[in-house]
């Protein structure tokens, strides 16, 4: 049989409602060319990421436009006025968002829409209270306005399932618990001036982003690619905290730093091994200038850290060949 003749079989069996589409792609996909079924959706994927990269950098000309024209007008508005183009344009932005949302080809554009309202929002929420009430105490006003920020991020993580509402609701949630840490120590005077303070509270936080990440790691897997960003974070928080307060840190920062790159053998994950190879070697520095470069000199106390930042460097590289990358899934 000719190709005319196969074609014309292969319609007449179509029409008869012998033989479905999806036959005729499987029996297509079984020659060994099944890619050149996929090439549309490639296509259409690309597609779609220019969308959001244009709908991304359209929001944030947007926000720029809006901020700018506040500023230049902002002392000639009235109360009302300012209240509007704060708060207002954020409860507009939302709102156009989630009609925008309802609709599969505007979804892109109804992500970009929502992080305009969001990042808006806080600036008008302390806007209408700075014009209402008027603010004596800024702490108990960002108290307020991080709670209602922080809610709302949450009721729309629920209604939308956006990792956009994810993110905002971990910045606002950090938002939060630190004016409230805040307000709770300023009863206590001068011991907001102890920098120490703010720094455990840091190191808690980046707990809290380290144990968020693990869970989507391990757990809630749909959003792995949240984990790294969260485990940067935290990582950064807790190992710049340790070294800021010094004192017993300076005896402890060295099990919290193998700790770290220990975790990278049981989590799977280069970023705990670099992180804690790169703070180890800050640590290094550190001490071979506040202990030994006196004692030593600086030419021997540099060449001893160079000695141990290479050791440093092939002890990572050893854990990364041996227990990581093997063990690491195979990308798509």
């Amino acid at each position: 049989m000719n190709k005319d003749q196969i074609l014309a079989a292969i319609t007449e069996m179509s029409r008869k409602g012998e033989i479905s589409q999806q036959e005729i792609l499987q029996a297509f996909g079984s020659t060994g060319l099944a890619g050149a079924v996929e090439v549309p959706e490639r296509k259409k994927s690309l597609r779609l990421t220019v969308s959001q990269v244009l709908s991304s950098i359209g929001g944030l000309v947007i926000c720029i436009g809006i901020i700018v024209l506040i500023v230049q007008h902002w002392n000639d508005m009235s109360s009302f006025l300012r209240i509007l183009v704060s708060l207002g344009v954020a409860l507009a932005a939302y709102a156009v968002a989630v009609l925008f949302w309802h609709y599969q080809n505007l979804k892109a554009t109804s992500s970009v829409i929502f992080a305009v309202s969001l990042v808006l929002l806080p600036v008008g929420l302390l806007v209408t209270i700075n014009e209402i009430f008027g603010i004596n105490d800024i702490l108990p006003v960002q108290i307020i306005v991080s709670s209602i920020c922080f809610i709302i991020a949450l009721i729309s993580l629920f209604l939308y399932k956006r990792n956009l509402f994810i993110v905002a609701s971990v910045a606002f949630g950090t938002w939060l618990y630190f004016v409230v840490l805040t307000q709770l120590l300023d009863s206590s005077g001068s011991i907001l001036s102890n920098s120490d303070i703010y720094a455990y509270i840091t190191m808690f936080a980046g707990l809290a982003y380290v144990l968020m990440g693990y869970s989507f790691d391990k757990v809630d897997t749909s959003r792995k690619h949240l984990s790294n960003w969260l485990y940067r974070l935290g990582l950064v928080a807790i190992l710049i905290s340790g070294l800021v307060i010094g004192g017993i840190w300076d005896v402890l920062y060295i099990g919290l730093v193998f700790a770290v790159i220990m975790l990278s053998v049981y989590v799977k994950n280069r970023t705990f091994l670099w992180l804690g190879g790169i703070f180890l070697m800050v640590y290094i520095i550190k001490i071979t200038s506040q202990y030994f470069s006196e004692g030593l000199g600086w030419p021997f106390a540099l060449v001893l850290a160079g000695i141990m930042l290479i050791a440093v460097g092939f002890f990572t590289s050893y854990i990364a060949r041996k227990y990581i990358s093997k063990n690491e899934p195979v990308r798509p």
